[in-house]
C-alpha cells in the first residue's frame, strides 16, 4: 500500500519533469562586449592602463584640466 499523498506527489513531479524537458530553449546572442569610447588612446603598456584611462575620463569633466591635457605632449604625461 502506498501512502495517500504519494500518487499525487509523483504525478506533480512527472508534470514538472515534462515541462522542463519540453520547454522552449533560450536563444543566446553573441556575448555583450563593453563599448569603448570613440577617442580611446593607445595602450600605454602599463599594468594599470585601464585605471589611468578611467582617471583621465573623470578629470576630463573639469574644463581647465581638459584644456591642459589636450595641450600637453604625450611624453610629458608619462
Amino acid at each position: 500500500m502506498h501512502p495517500p499523498g504519494l500518487r499525487g506527489t509523483l504525478f506533480l513531479l512527472l508534470l514538472l519533469l515534462l515541462r522542463a524537458v519540453l520547454a522552449v530553449p533560450l536563444e543566446r546572442g553573441p556575448p555583450h562586449q563593453e563599448e569603448s569610447p570613440a577617442t580611446e588612446s593607445p595602450d600605454t603598456g602599463l599594468y594599470y592602463h585601464r585605471y589611468l584611462q578611467e582617471v583621465i575620463n573623470v578629470l576630463e569633466t573639469d574644463g581647465h584640466f581638459r584644456e591642459k591635457l589636450q595641450a600637453a605632449n604625450a611624453e610629458d604625461i608619462k
